[in-house]
């Protein structure tokens, strides 16, 4: 007995277990909705479940998008007409009222068993919107739960769809620092270029999608076995107007959405044709899309894939897609190495990365044809590309993030590096801006012999991540503007955040200034740029210059010095100063420049020994270290690279100094002052009267390894220099035949003529 009692305990056990709510949806009435008005309302479901619905069950049908709201009757349920069996319809009717408030509304219901579970398909969307104003802002918070990483990624499609040719949608951030919140409070306030605009918020996804819907031709889903396939759909949908969707996701939305599927990614790439899944995808993408010129030429965007990041719920680089989108962006997650495979990819044959990306730069510069520059936007994968702990490379972060370059630089292309967690880009570009003005000092300073000159270059907020992210931290700080600080920026970000950077120069004190910074309008090698493409490179950083108030490009980067046409290049845009951090790191013997002037353009090399301010000491004993126990007296010239400090610190560390180097008679000045200074210096020409020079003839010959001096006036003596100011020779007779052999070869000279009429200065190059 007691074995069947067991038995019958099981078997309803088992039976209770088997039974589940499910609900398909059937149809919906179409009412004429009017603010404020009431309508009657009917809705039609079916129970696919094995569980008869019934009221004292407390089966109901409840309200949705957003979840349990109140927003069209009292109570967010409609009472269980009748009892429904499994296999059976019901219809439920009920009298709604719409909101007489402005804002987007959207119609939505699922079954749903009170204290149990909600259950079964939602029903499709019916949208409400009600507003008057045009300027209306929208704004719409990113997800605190659910399918987070996949409802980013819809949200950011249909962002950049309704942004692309106005300002609409401004996504806010569920989960942390709230930057956009920060800005957006910046924007609307003191008269800036969103105050007074209205604002409507978004409760949920399907009133975004609500108010996108006109513009959405339909979805693309990705595959999740091929992550880079996810990229591919995020360049159709720019292109085609679609929104991307996982096929999780896809489930969930389409039918309540009532999208139709423009382009399913799943199983078409299998590693066939590369062998690799990952390059098909890519590849397969520039023949259809990239190649037909249906993609910008203006904009790639380097944006990492889900293979790491959707398990992680790592959603920087989807927030950023509304801006690919918009754009019409080709978007890509390659690794620029070529001898070693990637992390994510390990069964490609060697080189296959580094191929398809090449092909993406080819079929870009073939359709730029050399008459565009095109932005890379976004940074290369650290966890897959290079070298970090868990995930072994031979190669380092820092030097693949100079491949990259060393890559790109050749086709025109320049890099906006870090990327991540910037939002709204899609809506913040297309704030107007006129041209920017920063002041220039109220003091020209003249030479101070003995003094040792410093300036500081606040770097690397050359990226949208460093501009839009980290600088928000270190530009309240009291102590700005004590000391002169150079602030490193990236022009060419303008496109992108053109009122951000706007702020920055409305509020920056007379002791900030502005400079390019890496390596001038955009991240590139410029000595990697072929030499019949340098027009191009003028005439663009001119633009972004000339828009932004710069002369001075104190962070140039490079694999060797500056060639004679590349120095010439910049003497077009950037006048007042050019400073160089090289790192040979392809070994092919490239070396820092010497201080000069070239043709007016002081160029010197940025000190990179400090980095971002950890221990004060520790950054003043590295500045320490990098200015020798000179002769007393000497006059000198450093520039220093701090980078992601706060200004009270530079503070500290220049105090720090001072009392640790009581030999050196130190003085910081502001870059202008700090170059005009460097300038007479190592430029004789620029502090003595030189009219006489064209009454100087100097003639060298390479036979003997003489200098030769003429000259109508009477000549007194002759002093050759080294363009850091060295006087290499003096003499006070032979003048027709200087001995030159301690002169180094394709080195520039200045020769110092003394004249019974005043004093030329001649330059020569042996």
């Amino acid at each position: 007995m007691k074995v069947k009692l067991i038995l019958i305990g099981l078997i309803i056990f088992s039976t209770a277990l088997s039974a589940q709510n499910d609900a398909q949806f059937i149809s919906q009435s179409t009412p004429t909705i009017n603010p404020g008005e009431s309508f009657d309302f009917s809705i039609t479901f079916k129970n696919t479940g094995t569980k008869t619905w019934t009221a004292g069950d407390l089966y109901r049908l409840g309200s949705q998008a957003p979840h349990d709201n109140t927003i069209w009757q009292a109570t967010n349920r409609i009472a269980l007409p009748h009892d429904v069996a499994p296999g059976e319809e019901v219809t439920f009717t009920a009298t709604l009222t719409a909101p007489s408030t402005e804002g987007v509304y959207v119609i939505q219901w699922r079954m749903v068993q009170d204290g149990v579970e909600w259950f079964g398909e939602r029903s499709e969307i019916i949208p409400f919107i009600n507003y008057s104003d045009p300027n209306t802002i929208f704004t719409y918070t990113t997800p605190t739960q659910g399918n987070i990483y996949d409802e980013t990624m819809a949200a950011a499609c249909l962002q950049g769809i309704i942004n692309r040719d106005t300002p609409v949608v401004y996504e806010l951030e569920g989960i942390g620092k709230h930057r956009p919140l920060h800005w957006l409070n910046i924007m609307t306030s003191d008269g800036r270029w969103l105050s007074n605009r209205p604002q409507i918020k978004l409760d949920c996804i399907e009133e975004l999608y609500a108010l996108a819907k006109d513009k959405i031709n339909g979805a693309v889903i990705w595959d999740p076995n091929v992550a880079a396939s996810m990229n591919v759909a995020t360049t159709i949908a720019g292109v085609e107007d679609l929104v991307v969707l996982s096929p999780e996701y896809a489930d969930e939305k389409l039918k309540e959405w009532g999208l139709q599927v423009k382009k399913d990614l799943r199983g078409l790439f299998t590693g066939d044709i590369s062998g690799s899944a990952k390059n098909d995808a890519y590849r397969w993408a520039i023949e259809n899309y990239l190649s037909q010129g249906l993609c910008s030429d203006h904009l790639l965007c380097l944006y990492e894939d889900p293979y790491f990041t959707r398990q992680a719920g790592d959603v920087g680089y989807v927030v950023t897609r509304d801006w690919a989108v918009k754009n019409r962006s080709f978007v890509y997650d390659l690794s620029p190495w070529g001898d070693e495979v990637p992390f994510d990819d390990e069964g490609q044959p060697v080189g296959t990365d580094l191929e398809t990306y090449k092909m993406i730069l080819d079929e870009v510069l073939k359709q730029t044809a050399g008459e565009k520059t095109t932005e890379v936007a976004g940074f290369f994968s650290f966890i897959k590309y290079s070298n970090v702990p868990g995930h072994p490379s031979s190669h380092d972060p820092v030097p693949t993030e100079w491949e990259t370059v060393y890559l790109i630089s050749p086709y025109n292309c320049y890099q906006n590096t870090v990327a991540s967690s910037c939002y709204n880009q899609s809506f913040h570009s297309h704030a107007v801006v006129g041209d920017l003005k920063q002041h220039r000092p109220a003091d020209t300073l003249q030479i101070e012999e003995g003094k040792t000159y410093i300036c500081i270059l606040m770097a690397d907020y050359d990226s949208a991540t460093p501009l839009y992210d980290f600088l928000v931290d270190y530009w309240p700080d009291p102590k700005r503007g004590e000391l002169p600080l150079l602030w490193g920026i990236n022009p060419n970000l303008v496109e992108t955040y053109p009122d951000l950077i706007s702020y920055y120069y409305e509020t920056h004190s007379a002791n900030d200034y502005f400079g390019a910074d890496a390596s001038a309008a955009g991240y590139m090698n410029p000595n990697r740029i072929k030499e019949e493409y340098l027009p191009l490179f003028i005439e663009h950083n001119k633009k972004f210059y000339n828009q932004l108030d710069m002369t001075i490009s104190p962070m140039v980067l490079d694999w060797d010095q500056p060639t004679s046409a590349v120095k010439d290049a910049f003497t077009q845009f950037s006048p007042d100063g050019f400073a160089t951090i090289v790192m040979d790191l392809h070994d092919t013997g490239g070396t820092s420049p010497e201080p000069q002037v070239w043709k007016g353009m002081p160029v010197t090399n940025l000190i990179n020994v400090v980095g971002q301010i950890s221990d004060i000491d520790a950054a003043a004993n590295a500045m320490s270290n990098a200015i020798p126990q000179e002769l007393p007296g000497t006059t000198s010239f450093y520039i220093f690279r701090i980078v992601w400090s706060w200004p009270n610190q530079v503070v500290d560390v220049i105090n720090t100094l001072k009392n640790n180097r009581s030999d050196l008679d130190i003085k910081v000045v502001d870059p202008y002052n700090f170059f005009n200074l460097f300038k007479d210096h190592y430029d004789p020409s620029a502090i003595f009267d030189n009219k006489l020079a064209k009454d100087v003839t100097c003639t060298q010959n390479s036979n003997s390894g003489t200098l030769s001096i003429l000259s109508d006036y009477i000549i007194n003596k002759v002093e050759i220099y080294s363009v850091n100011g060295v006087v290499l020779k003096s003499v006070t007779s032979g003048f027709n035949s200087i001995s030159t052999s301690n002169l180094k070869k394709n080195s520039m000279y200045l020769v110092k003529v003394y004249l019974d009429k005043g004093i030329a200065v001649k330059k020569i190059i042996k």
